[in-house]
C-alpha cells in the first residue's frame, strides 16, 4: 500500500485561501517571486536575485527568529496547497500592540484573483485574534495602485509619505505610510486549524 501524502495544514484559511507556514517546498515560489524584478520592485527592501540554497535556509532559520511573523499563503480550494503568495509581520512592540506588515503574490498572473484582498483579511484577524495587536502599520510605492486601493478597503489609511525613500528600478520611489487600527472583536467568515 502507497502512503498517502500528507497536507501541510493551514492555521487559518476563508474557504478559498489559507495561511501556514513556510516550508522548505515553498522555496521556490519564494525564489521566483525574488528573481522576478517586477514583482521584486514592489517589495521594496527585499534583495534581488537571491540564490534559490539562500531561500532554503532562510526558511529553515525562521523557526529560530521570534522578532517576525511570517506566513505562505496557499490556495484551499482548487488547486488545494499551492502557494500563491507571503506575508511578513514584524517590528512588534508589545506595550503599544502594533506591528508592521507586507505582503506580496508569488506570480504577477495570481494578480486580480482577489488573493491579496484575501491574504490581509486573513493576516489582519490572525494578529488581532492571536497576537493582541491593535495597530497594523506598512509602507508601499506611492505608484502602486492596485495595493493601495486593497489597503484602502481593507481599512488602512494614509499617515504620511516618504519621498524618493528607496532606489529601484533605476530611480528613487517615494512611499505612503498607511495604518490600521484594528476593530475589536470583529469575526470574519474564517476557519481555524484546517488541513
Amino acid at each position: 500500500m502507497k502512503p498517502r501524502a500528507t497536507q501541510i495544514p493551514v492555521l487559518i484559511d476563508d474557504g478559498a485561501v489559507g495561511l501556514r507556514a513556510p516550508e522548505p517546498s515553498d522555496a521556490p515560489y519564494y525564489w521566483k517571486m525574488r528573481s522576478d524584478l517586477g514583482l521584486a520592485k514592489q517589495l521594496i527592501s527585499y534583495n534581488r536575485g537571491v540564490p534559490l540554497k539562500k531561500i532554503e535556509k532562510w526558511i529553515d532559520g525562521l523557526r529560530d527568529d521570534p522578532d517576525q511573523l511570517i506566513f505562505t499563503a496557499v490556495e484551499t480550494r482548487g488547486r488545494r496547497g499551492k502557494p500563491v503568495g507571503f506575508l511578513k509581520a514584524f517590528k512588534f512592540d508589545p506595550a503599544a500592540r502594533s506591528c508592521w506588515f507586507g505582503l506580496a503574490l508569488f506570480d504577477r498572473a495570481q494578480a486580480g484573483k482577489g488573493h491579496g484582498s484575501r491574504m490581509l483579511r486573513l493576516m489582519i484577524d490572525y494578529l488581532r485574534d492571536w497576537q493582541n495587536v491593535r495597530k497594523i502599520s506598512l509602507e508601499v510605492l506611492d505608484d502602486n495602485a492596485a495595493a493601495i486601493a486593497i489597503y484602502r478597503r481593507a481599512g488602512f489609511v494614509e499617515e504620511g509619505r516618504l519621498k524618493e525613500q528607496y532606489f529601484l528600478d533605476g530611480k528613487l520611489r517615494s512611499v505612503i505610510l498607511m495604518s490600521l487600527f484594528v476593530p475589536p472583536g470583529e469575526k470574519r467568515n474564517v476557519r481555524r486549524g484546517k488541513a
